[in-house]
């Protein structure tokens, strides 16, 4: 499956999550319930992202590399981590410092907090902390993480040099 249809498919998956979790209001007192479900958004945000932008990397790199290469990016990419917004212009800047350019200029203020944020509340929620987040915070990075996924699927899947690399949606 292409790198495209795979993040379609994750983000056709959180966004379905995300409507579920709007049925949680309907409850008489679901606070505590919420405020859980809204953790769990959080990681899966930030899992989102992380393999969002390796699959999108390895679908470059399946077009335009030979084989070595793929394999060691593939194994790189694998051990991608924390994925917050310095984290993402160095991985994308590492291969052109254009597209980090680029980049740069477009994770700025909300998109850039709303990656560092799910990040944080990410690896505070993994290692037992008492994050405190509402369902209506994560919704909203997660639209202005989606959007930088975007971006870097446009700079690196079909930028002005890279037209052919994309892959057709269907």
């Amino acid at each position: 499956m292409s790198a495209v249809r795979e993040i379609e498919l994750r983000k056709r998956k959180l966004t379905a999550a995300f409507k579920r979790a709007e049925q949680l209001n309907a409850l008489p007192e679901p606070a505590e319930l919420r405020a859980d479900y809204a953790r769990h958004l959080c990681v899966l945000v930030s899992g989102y992202v992380e393999r969002s932008v390796a699959e999108i990397l390895l679908e470059y790199a399946r077009h335009t590399t030979a084989a070595p290469l793929r394999s060691y990016l593939d194994v790189s990419l694998k051990r991608l981590r924390n994925v917050d917004s310095e984290r993402l212009l160095n991985t994308i800047g590492s291969l052109d410092a254009g597209w980090r350019s680029e980049l740069a200029a477009f994770v700025v203020d909300e998109r850039q907090a709303a990656l560092n944020s799910i990040v944080g509340l990410r690896n505070d929620i993994a290692h037992g902390g008492g994050t405190s987040v509402s369902l209506a915070q994560v919704e909203k990075y997660w639209t202005s993480v989606q959007e930088v996924i975007d971006k870097v699927e446009e700079l690196v899947l079909t930028g002005p040099r890279h037209r052919s690399v994309r892959p057709h949606r269907r």
